[in-house]
């Protein structure tokens, strides 16, 4: 079963919709979308393109891989507007396993973003917001969670916040013995996350 198991605490408008007295709910996509992949043994770290994937890969004692994704989002308003904030993301693995597997536990985190996904952002500094839990055996179809971001938005102050996935065992515990585990969470132009801000009025609105 998909779970969300803890919360801790180009700019695309998609929605507007009316809030309490003097709020409004704002939805927007992410600016800047890309999954880094880092194989240990051969110290290489690359950048796999705009999907997204929080997994790890092994067969051999050489090939071992971990993959993160990354997302950031412009944001619209100044932090200290943003009442609250909810980062919605959609597991997309399509894949259905009928051997019985152990669920992946998947870290989520913030970080200043500055709306380009680079080598850089692998091991940046971040800001805990939660954890999702996938399962490798359950159906297929999109699932989504929903988590609260409003205090990492708040700490960082800044006018872009980027986003990181990765399987709790990344780095330090094994993978699997052979095999991947972990899953995907949409991209650019299937499901992308978003970010849905519920804003206070302010001079110019």
């Amino acid at each position: 079963m998909k779970r969300l198991v803890t919360i801790l605490g180009f700019v695309a408008l998609a929605a507007v919709t009316p809030s309490g007295a003097g709020s409004r709910v704002v939805t927007i996509e992410p600016a800047a979308t890309g999954t880094l992949a880092f194989f240990p043994v051969f110290d290489i770290l690359r950048l796999q393109g705009g999907d997204l994937q929080s997994t790890c890969f092994v067969t051999t004692d050489q090939n071992l891989e971990w993959r993160r994704s990354f997302f950031e989002f412009e944001l619209p308003v100044p932090a200290r507007r943003i009442v609250r904030a909810t980062l919605i993301i959609t597991e997309t693995n399509g894949v259905f396993v009928p051997t019985p597997l152990p669920t992946d536990v998947h870290e989520v985190s913030a970080y200043p973003g500055d709306l380009v996904v680079d080598l850089s952002d692998y091991d940046a500094p971040t800001l805990p917001v939660g954890t999702i839990e996938t399962d490798p055996n359950d159906d297929p179809n999109p699932h989504s969670f929903e988590l609260d971001v409003t205090r990492a938005i708040r700490q960082l102050r800044k006018d872009a916040v980027g986003f990181r996935i990765k399987l709790q065992v990344d780095p330090d515990a094994p993978c699997v013995e052979v095999g991947t585990a972990g899953s995907e969470f949409g991209g650019p132009f299937f499901y992308p996350p978003t970010l849905r801000l519920e804003v206070r009025s302010g001079p110019k609105d």
